[in-house]
């Protein structure tokens, strides 16, 4: 029982901590936010503050691990709906709608470290997690059939979905992760340009 009382504190420690953190976020530039100044919003000293985490990069390379660990199974699952023969277009929207929900689930430290351009590393760290789980080890991927390098495939790919879920985080997530998942399947099939015309008449 001590030892789940104890569990208890460190988890409302942490959930006290990270209210904290996007509380100041809001209220003033990332560059101003110090433990002090952390620890003083979530009510805690820095003493406990350092017991969890080294320094606030520490926690910055938490929230993006606990983030990484997330997405894991549904990029897994999206691969293995593309790999599936004969190819289902329900399954691929269904994946695609999981990975969406592990974003609306962590949307703000979605747009905090991934969307945020003093933060850059971290996307280069989660174009590089995709690309060893989507493009490693399988030949009958879209690439293997293209004459599109796999590098710039992976480039785009990841690019295209960041600016759909870009904007879908910047607007609250107001639609559903299924609207969204058909948006970016229309866009994959049918290309941009295509639908845009398509639009048009």
């Amino acid at each position: 029982m001590e030892y789940d009382r104890r569990d208890l504190r460190v988890m409302k420690t942490k959930e006290a901590i990270e209210s904290a953190l996007f509380k100041l976020i809001d209220e003033q530039s990332e560059d101003d936010i110090t433990v002090k100044k952390l620890a003083f919003t979530a009510k805690i000293n820095r003493g406990t503050f350092y017991l969890h985490y080294k320094n606030i990069d520490e926690l910055f390379n938490t929230y993006y691990d606990n983030f990484e660990s997330a997405l894991q199974p549904s990029l897994v699952n999206f691969k293995e709906s593309l790999l599936k023969q004969p190819k289902s277009d329900e399954l691929i929207l269904q994946a695609t709608t999981q990975v969406l929900n592990v974003i609306e689930e962590n949307k703000q430290i979605f747009k905090f470290l991934l969307l945020n351009p003093k933060k850059i590393h971290y996307f280069h760290k989660l174009q590089q997690f995709t690309e060893e789980i989507m493009f490693t080890n399988y030949d009958n991927l879209p690439t293997s059939n293209t004459t599109v390098p796999q590098p710039y495939y992976g480039a785009y790919a990841l690019s295209s979905f960041m600016k759909i879920a870009e904007q879908w985080v910047e607007r609250d997530c107001q639609e559903s992760s299924e609207e969204i998942a058909k948006i970016l399947s229309t866009l994959n099939i049918k290309g941009p340009f295509i639908e845009f015309n398509n639009s048009k008449r």
